[in-house]
């Protein structure tokens, strides 16, 4: 998640825009802010934006990535990359595949479905 603050009479023990990676299904502190004159008005402004999954996970060319679905099923690919639908930014590399609603969806490669 990434954070953008503008403050005003206020400090923090994060520099701005801040980025973290913060632990799912847990409550947890991304930065404090405090004022800097404890008499005098204090007010921020702010934005944020999230993905879902690491930061970190990077596409591996060496790695045979699995379908995200069990070995015999077939199903047709509705969008591809840079799907003129949606597939920009950072789904710019998405497929899309047609599957019945209740599918079980499998990860590509180690981890965690996130989405």
């Amino acid at each position: 998640m990434t954070f953008d603050m503008k403050l005003l009479n206020l400090e923090s023990n994060a520099q701005f825009p801040y980025t973290a990676t913060l632990p799912p299904r847990q409550i947890t502190e991304a930065f404090t802010l405090s004022p800097i004159e404890a008499d005098a008005k204090w007010e921020y402004t702010y934005t944020n934006c999230y993905k879902l999954g690491s930061n970190c996970a990077r596409h591996d060319d060496s790695y045979v990535y699995q379908l995200p679905y069990a070995p015999g099923r077939r199903f047709k690919v509705t969008q591809g990359y840079n799907g003129s639908f949606s597939h920009k930014g950072s789904n710019l590399y998405a497929v899309d595949w047609k599957m019945p609603e209740g599918t079980l969806v499998f990860a590509a490669r180690e981890g965690m479905v996130v989405k």
